[in-house]
């Protein structure tokens, strides 16, 4: 089924209600939780099932699968696989083996309240270049705007955004579609 958010985004959720079962939740700095997705990527069954899904659910071309580092680049990659596209890394600044002038960066306060600094490729896209953008959960949604606005930046557009566990509720406004496991 397909919903609207208060800020009318749409969210199409997909319905692998069975699968839900297989991810599991555990408790960080005494106080927040996250959700582990490794064991949907560890069964090949469900792993492709999944994939299936969310090729279903891309809505026109995409030239780019970009994935925000760690999780979002296993299931970016797979995608960029299947839809035979190319993957693009969104990584943590400090992680990439270039100078800051080969760099475009923008920070962000994640849901732990940490700053990070995100880079992309200064040369990675040219202009107007679509991009799905995948990571695999989202509590603020603050590390997918900061991609969003990377890769515009880079003079390429976000079409959609994918990602496996969407806790950011209604908090969100980076999204244009967003495809989630209910």
């Amino acid at each position: 089924p397909t919903h609207k958010n208060k800020n009318q985004y749409t969210y199409t959720y997909i319905g692998m209600g069975d699968v839900v079962s297989l991810l599991r939740r555990y408790v960080r700095w005494k106080t927040t939780s996250k959700t582990d997705v490794y064991p949907l990527v560890e069964n090949p069954s469900v792993r492709e099932r999944l994939i299936d899904e969310a090729v279903k659910r891309v809505d026109g071309d995409v030239d780019y699968v970009a994935g925000i580092e760690t999780t979002g680049f296993v299931f970016a990659s797979f995608l960029a696989s299947r839809l035979s596209k190319g993957f693009l890394p969104v990584r943590r600044k400090e992680k990439w083996p270039y100078d800051d002038d080969a760099l475009l960066t923008a920070s962000c306060n994640d849901y732990s309240d940490t700053e990070k600094t995100f880079a992309l490729r200064r040369d990675s896209i040219d202009d107007d270049t679509t991009v799905l953008l995948v990571d695999d959960w989202i509590e603020t949604g603050a590390q997918c705007r900061c991609a969003k606005r990377l890769i515009r930046r880079s003079g390429g557009t976000v079409n959609e955004v994918f990602v496996l566990v969407d806790e950011a509720r209604e908090d969100d406004d980076l999204i244009t579609s967003l495809a989630v496991l209910e």
